[in-house]
């Protein structure tokens, strides 16, 4: 932040972009923080008792407790969507929704199926697992507030209820998958590469970098592709 004077002498911080960017983000993992532990802790405890084989892999209580512990993970651009929708001043139910379009069975299914050829009105669709990620929503739900804005402008007032969410959707999910998500996806790979090559010429300087860029990329969400490094 910037500290600035203002007219009684008093001084007032200004906040820099970068600063606003990370507060927004920050503050949109807040309210799932809790749900985020919880889950995390159940995955553990399911962890210990496979190690101690009071539990099976194969068991149906394993595959229930394994369901409730992976789900927020799962599904993570859904929730994501819905709080930094909400922090953006947006439809929190629209940004969920454009997370949730990308965990679609429709999406899925062309995604297990390693489609070839997949077009969206001509344009080549490269196709991605988006279970899990955040930097594809944080991008998709940030445009969709923009758009969000227009919007309230333009569209008169009595039907924006649907004609507002109308556009979003048609707008903004296939923006997602045809740029948002691929953009995404090759920043983690840059980023994954780039270690690599740190890595083979020297740990002590990958470890100065990784160690002061963690933070960063924690709330980006970039660190997944880091982590099977």
């Amino acid at each position: 932040m910037n500290a600035i004077n203002t007219s009684d002498g008093t001084v007032e911080k200004k906040e820099t972009v970068m600063n606003k960017i990370l507060g927004t983000v920050s503050g949109s993992f807040a309210p799932i923080l809790g749900v985020l532990a919880g889950s995390g802790l159940i995955t553990a405890l399911l962890s210990i008792l496979i190690s101690l084989g009071w539990l099976s892999h194969e068991s149906g209580t394993y595959a229930i407790f394994s369901a409730a512990g992976h789900a927020i993970f799962y599904f993570f651009p859904v929730f994501l969507g819905i709080t930094l929708a909400t922090k953006l001043g947006a439809n929190g139910f629209v940004g969920g929704a454009i997370g949730a379009a990308l965990l679609e069975p429709h999406y899925t299914d062309l995604v297990a199926a390693k489609a070839q050829n997949v077009e969206f009105l001509g344009v080549p669709v490269i196709l991605a697992n988006y279970a899990s990620t955040v930097f594809p929503i944080l991008i998709a739900v940030s445009i969709y507030s923009l758009l969000n804005q227009l919007l309230k402008r333009v569209i008169y007032k009595d039907l924006q209820m649907f004609v507002n969410p109308l556009v979003s959707l048609i707008v903004i999910v296939p923006l997602t998958v045809l740029i948002f998500g691929p953009f995404g996806t090759y920043v983690g790979e840059a980023l994954a590469i780039l270690i690599q090559f740190l890595s083979a010429r020297s740990g002590l300087l990958t470890g100065a970098v990784m160690g002061a860029a963690w933070s960063f990329l924690t709330i980006l969400g970039l660190h997944w592709a880091v982590i099977p490094i």
